[in-house]
């Protein structure tokens, strides 16, 4: 589950503050979580927006490995400069949609599945309906609150490969 915080709008910065809770449903091995955020634009590829290969992400925390069952709560903060935001224009004002792109990888561990997951959501304003209304960037310097978060479930990414015998056995 991903629940993005508040959005602090500076000068120089957007920076998100969020939480992201994982169950695990099988033996996930020791790992990390990947992650930056974006602003989403129409000029840019639809794979360059959803489908970042997971050496392009930051590193957010180091997980443990986890046992069916076993919860996990990760919180952090992504930044990206307002000089690199692609800025929606409507109506004569600058709007962004922020994109969080998650991935956790699992460390090479014979004895478990590999692991590799990757998640985009977007972030923004909730409305009436089910789209999220982007955020404002020419009002100045603030705080956002009350945000909400939709996965784009087409860029989800999912690669857990079994146990290959072999190399589990050496």
């Amino acid at each position: 589950m991903f629940e993005p915080g508040a959005m602090r709008l500076s000068l120089v910065y957007a920076t998100l503050q969020f939480r992201l809770v994982l169950t695990a449903r099988t033996d996930i091995p020791s790992g990390q979580l990947l992650a930056d955020m974006i602003s989403a634009h129409a000029s840019m590829p639809r794979d360059q927006q959803l489908a970042p290969p997971p050496e392009t992400l930051g590193v957010v925390q180091a997980f443990p490995r986890m046992t069916p069952g076993q919860v996990l709560e990760i919180k952090g903060e992504l930044q990206v400069p307002l000089a690199a935001v692609r800025p929606l224009q409507r109506n004569g004002a600058s709007f962004m949609v922020p994109l969080v792109r998650l991935a956790l990888v699992g460390e090479d561990d014979p004895t478990l599945p590999h692991l590799e997951l990757g998640f985009v959501f977007t972030v923004g304003l909730a409305g009436e309906g089910p789209a999220l209304a982007p955020l404002r960037l020419d009002a100045g310097p603030r705080q956002i609150t009350g945000l909400a978060g939709r996965e784009i479930e087409p860029a989800r990414r999912t690669v857990l490969l079994a146990l290959d015998p072999a190399r589990a056995t050496g």
